[in-house]
């Protein structure tokens, strides 16, 4: 047969008019074929992953703890105009503290959050380091780490707050995270004495004993804890040593009253034995003009210190206001400045507005151990 026999008559090939047609049917059955098996086949619905979904709640929490750990480093934030419909916060990092600290501190802190750092952006050129938080399968915020010059400080402030022990709550707590650097005093032999010592220290903050010493007025008070002037050199050790067992982690002492005791030399030089050989400093929280206490422990090279103003002699809000502007200004005069309070509401709701306040006005909060010479 000769090779134009097997055209048809018209002239044209049989078949397909398009030679893809058959392999564009076949794709679209299997396609067909293989959503109705994943439809009717629950066990493979349940291996496509779903997005998880992030509430608003979950998203405070982890707003919170990094506005802690900002706090922690005496550290401010702004809210930055909105990109992608994400928080943006700005935080200045002063020179003397480094952007990798800064970021290895949000990372740790994000851990008990459950939240992440997915991201990190850096401009070689203004500096800026811009970290994505990541909680789930979502980016919830952006933080801009944005380095500054140091500003030459006003003042050094220290805060010692006393009394703690009587209850370890949400009240105490919110000592515990205000913003700066403050120093929680201890009573011993109280009943949360122990205990909010210990959450002090988890919160990062100093602790010391708020040692109960002899006032002038007679007391029964914190028998076996108090340093009295009729005791024997073995009975104030002891009763020193028991004190400072209650508090633990405590770097440091003062006096709570003491009015009778601090005056006499002979008590003093005991106690101060017993500090220096637990190598403790000692501040002296001056409850009387007659005090010798500041004196002697300078005499033996004792680390210590002395209060200069109590914030709440006036225990309303606008006496202790008041008593920081005192406090401030002997920290302009002097260099540095030692404040003494007491953990009540009027004291906690005055600190929490004041203490932003005193940062912008370039003051420097220091813990009490760096306040002592």
């Amino acid at each position: 047969m000769r090779p134009e026999d097997s055209k048809s008559s018209s002239g044209k090939r049989p078949g397909w008019k398009n030679p893809w047609l058959p392999v564009l049917a076949a794709a679209i059955l299997l396609a067909a074929v293989s959503l109705f098996h994943v439809l009717r086949n629950p066990k493979i619905q349940g291996a496509v992953k779903t997005r998880e979904t992030v509430t608003a709640a979950e998203i405070e929490a982890v707003a919170g703890v990094l506005k802690d750990v900002l706090a922690s480093h005496e550290l401010k934030w702004k809210v930055l105009p909105a990109r992608k419909r994400i928080r943006s916060l700005g935080v200045e990092v002063p020179s003397d503290l480094s952007i990798p600290t800064v970021h290895h501190s949000l990372q740790e802190g994000l851990l008990s959050s459950g939240g992440r750092i997915i991201r990190a952006d850096g401009d070689p050129v203004s500096g800026r380091v811009a970290l994505k938080i990541g909680l789930k399968d979502s980016c919830i915020m952006e933080i801009v780490l944005i380095p500054r010059p140091v500003r030459k400080d006003r003042g050094r402030i220290a805060i010692l707050i006393d009394d703690f022990g009587d209850r370890n709550d949400a009240f105490t707590q919110s000592f515990f995270t205000l913003p700066g650097k403050l120093t929680v005093s201890v009573l011993p032999g109280r009943r949360f004495s122990r205990k909010v010592a210990e959450s002090a220290l988890q919160k990062g903050r100093e602790v010391i004993l708020h040692l109960p010493m002899e006032p002038e007025k007679k007391t029964d008070a914190f028998a076996g804890y108090m340093i009295r002037s009729d005791m024997s050199r073995e009975e104030i050790a002891k009763a020193f040593s028991r004190a400072l067992a209650d508090v633990p982690g405590a770097v440091g002492v003062n006096n709570h009253e003491g009015s009778k005791a601090t005056a006499d030399r002979r008590v003093m030089q005991v106690l101060l034995d017993e500090i220096r050989e637990r190598d403790l400093f000692f501040v002296d929280s001056r409850t009387t003009k007659a005090t010798v206490a500041f004196d002697m422990a300078r005499e033996r090279e004792i680390p210590c210190a002395r209060r200069d103003v109590f914030l709440d002699n006036e225990t309303d809000a606008a006496s202790i206001r008041q008593a920081l502007k005192r406090l401030m200004d002997r920290a302009q005069t002097q260099g540095t400045a030692v404040g003494i309070g007491h953990c009540t509401r009027h004291m906690l709701e005055v600190l929490r507005e004041e203490i932003p306040r005193m940062i912008d006005q370039d003051f420097k909060f220091i813990q009490l151990s760096e306040a002592v010479r």
